[in-house]
């Protein structure tokens, strides 16, 4: 066996290692917006900002008590939807790009918004101790703890990305020798 079969069995292992990190977690992505919508309507039922709290402020805008249950219900429906869709659009963009490789600038695009939102949402959980508004319960822990794991994912699939297109451009030239 030559050296230069060697190391395209070694490059081929990097790629298809890097590849799976990104289908694993354009995957989770996914599961994670599940989780971000399931955690919204926990708040909505349980927590300070309920469903009714809503409901209770638009009444008193002077909104009959009908419409106001139709438009927050239609708001909290469609922010759902949004929340969803978004990760649905992400995870199946890294999809795209692990099999294809086509869609390297809107990978890039909705991947760097995406970390550009989640980090900036995480700067709100110091904001929130601080203020009072949320306390360290078990819940802000673990809410915590997951998207601090999300933006790890996010910078992962960035790193993951990064190294298959280096590997792609370096196999030519090693097959060559």
């Amino acid at each position: 066996m030559s050296a230069g079969a060697g190391m395209n069995s070694e490059t081929e292992i990097k790629l298809r290692r890097y590849k799976n990190n990104l289908a694993i977690g354009g995957r989770y992505y996914i599961i994670f917006g599940v989780w971000t919508v399931v955690k919204l309507l926990m708040e909505l039922t349980m927590g300070d900002l309920s469903f009714e709290y809503l409901i209770e402020e638009t009444v008193k805008s002077g909104v009959d008590r009908l419409f106001a249950i139709i438009i927050t219900a239609v708001f909290i429906g469609i922010l759902f939807a949004f929340i969803l869709i978004v990760h649905l659009v992400v995870g199946r963009n890294v999809a795209r790009f692990v099999k294809r490789h086509d869609n390297r600038k809107r990978f890039y695009t909705y991947t760097s918004i995406v970390t550009i939102v989640n980090c900036l949402g995480f700067l709100t959980y110091p904001a929130d101790i601080m203020t009072g508004v949320s306390s360290l319960s078990l819940t802000f822990i673990a809410s915590l703890l997951v998207d601090i794991s999300v933006i790890f994912i996010l910078i992962d699939l960035f790193y993951s990305a990064v190294m298959i297109e280096k590997l792609i451009k370096q196999k030519p030239a090693v097959e060559g020798v």
